[in-house]
Parts: C-alpha cells; structure tokens; sequence
C-alpha cells in the first residue's frame, strides 16, 4: 500500500494486514510468517536498487501502535535507507527516545529485539513502537524468497513501550529515519500526492516489485 502523503523514497511503501489487527503483537503464527515474506520480498527488491551514489539499500520497518482502545488497523512502514546509513538506526533510535520520551511517559526504555518474536518483547495490549532494520541473516535461498519461513529472522530490531500514547507523535518513526537521512522538518512533513503522481508511483513500484519479488507469483 501506498502512503497517504509523499514517501521518502519512491518505495516507501506500507505492509498492511488484510484483516483487522490493532497490532502485531496479536498476530498468530500464519500471519507472522506471511508477513516475513513481504519483509523479505521488500529487502530483495530495495538491495537490488542502484544508482550513480546510492550501491543499495537496506529497508526499515516500522509499526507504530497507539489508542488501542479505539481498535486502530495497524500498519507496517516499510522505509528505504541507504545502506552506508543502516548502521545508524540503532543509534538514532536510542538517541531520539531518550531525548524525547519524556514527553509520553517516564521510563526510556529500550528493548532489543533481534532474533526474537515482537509478542515475546512487548505485552499484548500495549502501546509500542518497534522499528526493525538489516535482515542480513535470513536463509532466503529460493527464487520466490520462501526460504525457511518457520525459523525467527536474526534482525537488529528495537521496540519501546509507549506510556501515555496521547502525546505520542504518530510520525516519531518517520522523523527518526529523516534525520538519518538529513532531510527538513518541510521534507520530513511531506505533502498529500494527487491522485496523477500516486498513480505514476504506484506504477513504478509494482513494475520493480513484481517481476522478481512478488512472493504471491509462486503460489501454487
């Protein structure tokens, strides 16, 4: 899915459950592993992406959950970061909670979540923001990018629980990875696209995306 306003790359793009789901906290394990697959597709697809000063890039993803309690659909942010700025996420991370976190809650805490299921970090029921970045780990040997759909990918990963999630800024994960890529609070902003440039970029992205990416092609 397509984001409502301009991405920060022409594939900034969003995974979204087809049933509702406040948080993937709540996912069962078919979920889970189906939503893997879309993790790993994007990573392919994203490393594959070149040009003149950009070799390749690496995708983060984040969730954001808050108001539980009006049963919210929640979405995957799935960002492209060049992957000479990969290894600064963890860092930028870091950096903006412990800067910023006092505003929605007194405790700062950071969970790593590398090479462990979300619901085994955070408790069902609790507001979060998790960001999950270099899948570099994954045994993805297939042409359809199956690979071992069972095992838990050893990602870098971290996640936070939101203490009062009505000063939560919704777009926190958005600004994150803008200032590890120096964009303006404008650029950062981002404007609503009409329907002619959404169109334009929806057509470029499912051009890249499936020919050699689309898990569902190899669906029997």
């Amino acid at each position: 899915m397509a984001p409502a306003r301009k991405g920060l790359h022409l594939f900034h793009c969003y995974i979204v459950p087809l049933e509702h789901l406040s948080a993937f906290t709540e996912a069962d394990a078919e979920l889970l592993a189906e939503l893997d697959l879309w993790k790993r597709s994007l990573v392919r697809m994203l490393r594959a992406c070149r040009s003149r000063k950009v070799p390749s890039y690496e995708c983060v993803f984040v969730e954001t959950v808050v108001r539980i309690d009006r049963l919210p659909h929640t979405i995957i942010e799935c960002i492209p970061l060049p992957v000479a700025h990969a290894g600064d996420v963890g860092m930028y991370v870091h950096k903006a909670i412990s800067e910023e976190g006092e505003v929605w809650g007194t405790n700062p805490k950071v969970t790593d979540t590398r090479g462990k299921r979300l619901h085994n970090c955070i408790p069902k029921g609790f507001p979060y923001i998790h960001f999950e970045w270099d899948r570099t780990n994954e045994r993805t040997s297939s042409a359809s990018g199956r690979g071992d759909t069972a095992a838990t990918p050893a990602v870098g990963g971290l996640a936070h629980v939101i203490e009062d999630d009505k000063r939560f800024k919704r777009d926190f994960g958005r600004q994150v990875i803008g200032g590890i890529l120096g964009l303006d609070k404008l650029q950062l902003k981002g404007g609503a696209e009409d329907r002619s440039e959404l169109t334009e970029r929806v057509k470029k992205f499912r051009g890249f995306f499936s020919p050699g990416y689309d898990w569902t092609q190899y669906l029997e």
